[in-house]
């Protein structure tokens, strides 16, 4: 499927890549975490999700701040700036009202949004979200896990490392398997 890829720019001059596919009324989903505008249509975690998403509706997501094609190192890694980067697609996107879609990390900022904004949003659809953030539930050991990872990610990625490469793909294919 084609995509058509744009930028806007937040009020704290982010650069936010955003796209648009597929052909019908508009739905949107809130960005979650490592996304990549372009490299999720190979991924087969999203590839088909993205697909179906897109067959009777014009689809319009976006790289978060950090991620994919939009500004890598921004100033503020906050959820408000989150929740501004969503707003900021909206509106260079033109959508009046919508349905929202918010998937894991992406749940707590489409109910934001939709709670700032419930004259824009028509549905609400969180799949995958939590009440709380990582860092406040679960175990001691789970929450280090996590934060090793995070040291990983910030000093691992974007290396020609196959270790890097193969721990990720241990944690999304944990029996070494990948349903294409």
């Amino acid at each position: 499927m084609k995509q058509e890829t744009r930028f806007c720019t937040t009020p704290d001059n982010v650069r936010i890549a955003y796209a648009a596919t597929g052909k019908g009324p508009p739905l949107v989903k809130a960005a979650n975490y490592l996304s990549h505008l372009e490299f999720d249509w190979q991924s087969p975690v999203w590839r088909h999700f993205l697909d179906t998403l897109s067959t009777d509706a014009t689809l319009i997501r976006y790289d978060e701040r950090g991620c994919g094609l939009s500004d890598w190192d921004p100033p503020d890694l906050t959820f408000d700036a989150w929740v501004r980067d969503l707003e900021s697609v909206v509106e260079a996107a033109g959508v009046d009202r919508f349905p929202l879609l918010g998937i894991s990390q992406g749940g707590a900022v489409a109910i934001e949004y939709a709670v700032r904004h419930p004259e824009k949003v028509t549905q609400l659809i969180v799949y995958g979200g939590y009440s709380r953030g990582w860092g406040k539930r679960g175990s001691t050991k789970t929450i280090e896990e996590r934060q090793a990872m995070m040291t990983l990610i910030k000093h691992g990625w974007g290396r020609d490392d196959p270790a890097i490469r193969q721990y990720f793909t241990s944690q999304f294919f944990p029996d070494g398997t990948m349903d294409r």
